[in-house]
């Protein structure tokens, strides 16, 4: 737990990906939540590049700076 947060574990469950589009599988996301149950998406990119939303409004249906976090199999 960090503060009043805390770090959502890997995998994250596809029942969130509606809530969130493309940040779910996005390598440069951060994920955390609350005691209250509230699921925060931080966006890493944001901290070098300022185009990009520290918080983005969700879901995030197109995004320039989307890179796959794992790499498909098959």
């Amino acid at each position: 737990m960090i503060g009043s947060f805390f770090i959502i574990e890997q995998p994250m469950h596809e029942r969130f990906k509606p809530q969130a589009g493309l940040c779910l599988d996005c390598r440069f996301v951060k994920v955390a939540g609350n005691k209250k149950g509230s699921t925060f998406y931080l966006c890493r990119r944001s901290d070098d590049e300022p185009q990009y939303a520290r918080y983005p409004a969700l879901p995030v249906l197109d995004c320039a700076g989307f890179m796959q976090r794992y790499e498909k199999m098959g």
